[in-house]
């Protein structure tokens, strides 16, 4: 699948831009526990048989169009992240708000 679509798993649903089968792009994900995170992700190609390097986040359902570059999380609670992210790991370069919007 290329272009934009929406994908539903078990995880949550996903809608926005796709390559090679792949979140890769602008895009929304809804997962299932309420988190939502808009935002750009990567078409990382990598697989459940491949090394992980330091610093990266195992295999997952997501290793393939991790979130990746600007995005913008919203935990149910309210607690919001806007920032970076690297194969789907919080960089740390961002802002960081409480549910009170601190």
């Amino acid at each position: 699948m290329s272009g934009n679509g929406t994908l539903h798993t078990d995880e949550g649903v996903y809608s926005g831009e796709f390559d090679e089968d792949g979140p890769c792009g602008k895009g929304k994900m809804k997962y299932a526990d309420g988190i939502t995170l808009n935002g750009t992700f990567a078409n990382d190609k990598r697989s459940a048989t491949d090394t992980v390097q330091a610093g990266e986040v195992p295999f997952n359902p997501y290793q393939r169009g991790a979130p990746n570059g600007h995005v913008q999380l919203r935990y149910p609670n309210g607690v919001r992240y806007e920032g970076t992210m690297q194969h789907g790991r919080i960089t740390g370069n961002g802002v960081y708000r409480d549910e009170n919007g601190t």
